[in-house]
């Protein structure tokens, strides 16, 4: 958005009456683009997809999603955070990531086939950047290949996701309403939150710690995300470190 010296306009996170008081300023023929994520990894909250998809109707808006932690993971056949809402055909640009459900490096922008083709020939960024490796990319069409054809990971991921809640919950921890598996642990000073990241850490638990500016003033949060690979054994180790960590609140 800076490169295209466009101005910029911020609504308040997940907030569609915000955004349409800030869109209802604007005159009509102004060229307009709202741009959001699927699933924003702090807070793992779900965008309210189809509030902005109206809004980008009703006053004429382009539209961008970065679903680079929804792919793989919402919707039928993990197809995204737009396929979970049944909004994938009125977003005009989705955009995601190899290094998350596909195990890869590198992305993907997707769009519509003219669409694809202007930015393959105006786009800076495409025409000034390297390919991603024959091996980068096999992986990345393994991986997709095993989503579709093994939904069980998918189920699993899930079931994983409602036990980690299960139990944060049960120990009292603030998981800010996540409705993902990107599920942060907010503790809300810099000093509580190392000391509960270090004794995960003592417990043979790795997570990320996350503090301000990265998040705002008093949401210093343990960054924490369920996977599908977890185990009896794993969750009995997850269990005993946050049940360790926790005491020491």
């Amino acid at each position: 958005m800076r490169l295209s010296d466009a101005r910029v306009e911020r609504f308040i996170h997940n907030n569609p009456g915000d955004l349409q008081e800030i869109l209802a300023t604007e005159k009509p023929e102004t060229a307009k683009i709202i741009t959001f994520d699927g699933i924003y990894s702090m807070e793992g909250h779900l965008a309210p997809v189809p509030e902005l998809v109206q809004l980008a109707k009703t006053y004429n808006c382009f539209t961008v999603m970065d679903d680079a932690h929804g792919f793989g993971v919402m919707g039928p056949g993990g197809k995204g955070t737009a396929a979970h809402f049944g909004c994938t055909d009125d977003i005009d640009i989705i955009c995601g990531s190899f290094s998350k459900s596909l195990s890869s490096i590198g992305g993907f922008v997707a769009g519509s086939k003219s669409l694809i083709e202007y930015l393959r020939t105006h786009s800076k960024q495409t025409i000034f950047s390297a390919a991603i490796t024959p091996s980068q990319a096999a992986c990345a069409g393994a991986s997709l290949d095993v989503i579709e054809s093994e939904p069980e990971h998918l189920q699993r991921l899930w079931m994983n996701t409602r036990r980690m809640k299960d139990l944060f919950n049960r120990l009292g921890l603030n998981t800010w309403g996540s409705e993902t598996p990107a599920i942060p642990v907010v503790i809300g000073n810099l000093e509580s939150a190392f000391r509960f990241w270090k004794a995960l850490l003592d417990k043979g638990v790795f997570t990320v710690l996350s503090v301000s500016p990265a998040v705002p003033p008093g949401k210093d949060l343990i960054r924490t995300a369920a996977s599908a690979r977890l185990s009896e054994e794993d969750f009995e180790i997850i269990e005993g470190a946050f049940e360790y960590a926790a005491s020491m609140l």
